[in-house]
């Protein structure tokens, strides 16, 4: 495949062109779940609108064996950046942990060879969010450690459920978009994309787990 195009009546038109990487991931991320990620790059018209962004398309696949096993471990922290640089370079980071200790992240600079660890540590103070009551946490900004690497997020609007309107019927779920960056010294991308989720996010079961809760 080399684009797709999606249409929407009159007010939707975008073609989805894959970045040169695709990410084969068995049972790390979303764990016992294998999946399948194709980052993209999107260009088209919104309400009449140009727009461009990322995206990805990904396909998530259920092990047969231990079916009653899914669902048990769908407690995660997991964080992706996708971004152009200003020497037009694309770049990708990930980290997932889930409630096991289990974690992956990955990185990959255009032109050079991703790179992939098991070993991943995250820094953040995590609040409770305002407008619930069950426990649920978030964090504004986050420092993910891997392969000798630092991946930075940072917050900048809230959200819960992909909605116009916070879902609160989804408990222990909490999510953050914002900027990201690889390193020490912060720098901003030409065109950027983040997207931060837990499941599971519990005071109780983040102190568990040894993180930080503030409030």
């Amino acid at each position: 495949m080399d684009h797709a195009t999606f249409k929407e009546s009159d007010f939707l038109n975008i073609v989805a062109t894959p970045l040169p990487i695709c990410i084969i991931d068995h049972g790390c991320i979303f764990p016992p779940l294998s999946m399948i990620k194709q980052p993209c790059i999107l260009k088209g018209t919104y309400e009449g609108k140009n727009i461009i962004g990322f995206g990805s398309y990904e396909r998530l696949y259920k092990p047969k064996k231990n079916k009653e096993d899914f669902g048990k471990s769908l407690g995660y922290i997991y964080s992706i950046g996708m971004g152009l640089r200003e020497d037009n370079k694309y770049e990708i980071a990930c980290a997932s942990i889930d409630e096991k200790g289990s974690s992956i992240g990955y990185y990959w600079l255009e032109g050079e060879q991703p790179i992939v660890s098991y070993d991943v540590k995250m820094e953040a103070n995590w609040k409770h969010l305002p407008y619930v009551d069950d426990g649920t946490c978030i964090y504004k900004d986050a420092v993910y450690r891997f392969a000798d690497l630092e991946f930075h997020v940072e917050g900048k609007w809230g959200t819960k459920g992909f909605t116009s309107h916070p879902r609160i019927e989804r408990h222990g779920q909490s999510q953050v978009f914002g900027t990201w960056y690889i390193g020490k010294k912060p720098y901003k991308h030409k065109l950027s994309y983040n997207v931060n989720e837990n499941m599971e996010a519990y005071d109780y079961k983040l102190k568990k787990r040894g993180f930080n809760v503030v409030d």
